[in-house]
């Protein structure tokens, strides 16, 4: 199962960035695969593939993570992994400081299950380039 840990916005937040990809949609050309509004989110840890029994497990971890609630707002919008190849069109979200400490627990917590280290970028994705 493919898995990963994610935020999911306020309804304000979900109408406002629907309405930048309508924007988006009629100014950019080519192939995109525009993330439908009730899937789009902020993501703290990309997983894999993971067997599902593996689940409760990740679950009970998780609920030691003691973290207060933050707001966020609303940054730039920018392409992964640049302007010369864009595959990834995205929306910036602040404060990051609070982000990525909450990020670093879930890593912290989970450090002997998924060891492997990944880049993060503090980001809510908008939409994923067709390559064919």
């Amino acid at each position: 199962m493919r898995t990963f840990m994610g935020i999911f916005l306020p309804k304000e937040i979900l109408d406002y960035l629907y309405d930048i990809q309508d924007k988006l949609k009629k100014e950019l050309p080519g192939k995109i695969n525009w993330v439908h509004k009730s899937k789009i989110h902020f993501t703290l840890k990309f997983l894999g593939n993971i067997e599902g029994k593996k689940i409760n497990a990740i679950k009970e971890r998780l609920k030691r993570i003691e973290f207060e609630s933050f707001k966020v707002k609303l940054d730039k919008i920018g392409v992964f992994p640049d302007e010369s190849f864009v595959r990834v069109i995205w929306v910036g979200l602040k404060p990051a400081e609070r982000m990525g400490k909450l990020q670093k627990l879930v890593d912290m917590e989970l450090l002997d299950l998924f060891p492997k280290n990944q880049e993060f970028n503090i980001h809510v994705t908008l939409g994923r380039v067709n390559s064919a």
